[in-house]
């Protein structure tokens, strides 16, 4: 019973956000580093996180090796957008490369 009034609840709130033109709102979770907040989408009914860090930047002595596990952080790192694209030239002109 609990569990189908707070499902209700939850349509009854999403569906008022998504009439009212919000789409989204911030959602925080708990990973093994730190907390990261993402936007949870009332139309799709999904939580996203873009760009959660999984292991340290392949840079200096890490370059070429295993990823190597994040150390914890403090306070939220917002995942809310992908993080910047990889540097490499266009020049395969069979393939379809698109923006993000």
């Amino acid at each position: 019973m609990r569990f189908v009034l707070l499902s209700f609840s939850e349509m009854i709130i999403s569906r008022s956000l998504a009439q009212s033109g919000l789409h989204s709102f911030p959602v925080q979770t708990q990973t093994q580093q730190g907390i990261i907040e993402g936007n949870f989408d009332v139309v799709e009914n999904l939580a996203m996180y873009f760009g959660v860090p999984f292991a340290q930047p392949p840079v200096g002595d890490l370059r070429w090796k295993a990823p190597k596990a994040l150390e914890p952080w403090e306070g939220v790192k917002e995942t809310k957008e992908f993080g910047p694209r990889a540097v490499e030239a266009r020049d395969f002109s069979d393939m379809n490369f698109r923006s993000e």
